[in-house]
Parts: structure tokens; sequence; C-alpha cells
């Protein structure tokens, strides 16, 4: 049953016969079928499937209530309103990111078998875990948050949960090696990067990482929060010209992962590295991955996106 708000103002605009034209002559979408829609992504399990429906159901709205105009005076309200719908979907696809035990139970499953996919390729795991101490947007969002929203993070498409890419983190650690890597200690720096992180020469390296996703332990209730930026200077030219007449400060919402999210990171070492570095190599390849993180994940990290605090 689709949701009250809603109900009033798909009805307000479907009052209007150009409203249901353009509907039915560009979309072929009628009445029944967008009721259809909008009850299916209500009902969805996840955020992203969700998004998917809501995607079908409020574009064609969006494109109809921006592409007609009607003679009557409570049409820009009602225009408004359609327009509005998609701050609604916002705030249904963020309590659908709600942390439940079943998808805590789902990626404790992937965990595991992250850790034995590592193990039977001769790797020793590590599990690193570390804590988002701002809001983050972490790679391309998909399709049906790129359809619907201004932005977005990347989510796992059949857990429905946020992730950070392995290659993501290993850019960072990288990064880092290129610039510190002979002051590391000698089982580290003595690898040299193409032995520690691969090439097409020396092939897979000593040290893999699997895509970090949410602690099964985190203690927040929802992953993904909503956020916004406010384009103020914009005149649709290559080079806008900056003009306080001219600023446009509507908010561009959507979805990113909340601050105090959890995550795990397993990191594979290969087996015969711990002869070189002896037991403290947990300790050394955690402090090497916390003085990576200290660059921030994800996108928008200058602006303070993406922070990170390793736990553990």
């Amino acid at each position: 049953m689709v949701s009250g708000n809603v109900t009033a103002v798909l009805n307000s605009a479907l009052r209007y016969k150009e409203f249901t034209a353009c509907l039915r002559e560009w979309f072929n979408l009628t009445e029944g079928r967008l009721t259809e829609l909008w009850n299916a992504a209500e009902n969805s399990w996840g955020a992203l499937s969700a998004a998917a429906l809501y995607a079908k159901a409020f574009l064609p709205l969006k494109m109809c209530a921006e592409n007609i105009s009607i003679n009557d005076r409570d049409w820009r309200r009602v225009k408004r309103d359609v327009l509005g719908l998609k701050e609604i979907i916002l705030k249904d696809i963020i309590i659908k990111s709600r942390y439940t035990r079943t998808r805590r139970n789902l990626v404790k499953a992937k965990l595991r078998d992250l850790e034995k996919g590592l193990a039977s390729a001769g790797y020793i795991p590590f599990s690193l875990h570390f804590r988002l101490d701002s809001r983050a947007m972490v790679g391309e969002p998909p399709p049906p948050f790129k359809a619907l929203f201004e932005g977005g993070t990347l989510i796992d498409p059949i857990i429905e949960v946020p992730y950070i890419p392995g290659s993501s983190l290993k850019g960072l650690l990288r990064m880092v090696y290129n610039k510190i890597g002979e002051k590391l200690p000698g089982c580290l720096g003595e690898l040299g990067e193409p032995a520690l992180f691969g090439s097409l020469e020396k092939g897979i390296g000593a040290m893999v990482l699997t895509d970090a996703y949410p602690d099964p332990d985190t203690a927040v209730e929802f992953l993904l929060d909503g956020d916004a930026t406010v384009p103020m200077y914009a005149d649709g030219t290559s080079t806008p010209r900056i003009e306080e007449h001219r600023a446009n400060s509507v908010p561009s919402k959507y979805p990113v992962v909340r601050r105090g999210v959890g995550f795990v990171e397993i990191l594979g070492i290969k087996r015969g590295l711990e002869d070189i570095c002896g037991d403290e190599l947990h300790a050394l390849m955690r402090g090497f991955f916390e003085l990576s993180t200290l660059l921030g994940v994800g996108r928008k990290t200058s602006l303070g996106y993406g922070k990170v605090v390793v736990i553990g």
C-alpha cells in the first residue's frame, strides 16, 4: 500500500489530464502500473533494489512535471510536491539501510568466505578494523543511485550494504609506500613495491586486500545517511561566471555512508613473509594501514569526507 503522503501527491498530480497523458504517451505508464512500481519499491528489502524501482516510477513523474505547461494556479504547488517525492525516496532508502541481524549474518558469512579464499590461495589473512570518523562517498555510485541522485556510494548488489573496494585501500597503501617505503622496517622496506603490491613482471604481490565490509559488530543502526551539496553558481556554460544575482541554491541530496560505521578489511600476506618479518608482522601491517588511511577513503577527502580511525 503506497504511503499516505505519496498517495496524496500522486492523486493531486493525476487530476491533470495533461500530466496523465504525458505519463501514458511518453512512458506507457498508467496509474495502476505507477502504483504497482511504487508499492514494490516501498516493500523491497534493500536500498539498492528500492532505488532501481523508485527510478522507474519517479523519473517519468519528474520529466512530465518539468516539461509540461499547465495553466492552473495550483499546478506550481503540485509540481513542487511531485519533485519533492525525491526527498521521500531518499528517506526510505536510508531506512532500508538498517543493519539488521540478517544483514550482519550475511556479512559475517562473506568475511569468512574471503578469509578461506585467501588461505586457500597461500595467504595468511589478517582482519583490520576501522571506523569512519566522517561521512563517506566511495567509488562510482551504482546506476539506480545515479539515476535518482546527484551522488551516492557503492552498494553490494547481493547483501545490499555499502562497501569499500580493496583496490581503493591498496591504492592508499601503495601511495604511502612510494613515499616512505625505504623508511619502513626491513621486512617491508626491503621487498620493494613490485614484490609487495604486484606488477606485470612480478605477478600478484605478497600483499592482497579484499573489499572492506561493514563490521557485523558495529554499533550503528543505519549504514546510510543523507547528505547535500548546494551549487551556488551555475549558468549552464563551460566557464560559469560568479554572479550573486544568478546564484542557484537548490541543494543536491544523495545517500552516503554514515559516520561511525565500522568496517572490516581482510588483508592477506603471502606465506613465507612471516619468516622475514617475524611475530610483529600483524602490528607492522596495522601501523602501515593506519598511516595510509590518514589520507581518507573515497571521494571528496579534501572536503573532510572519508576520515578513518583504525581501531584494531
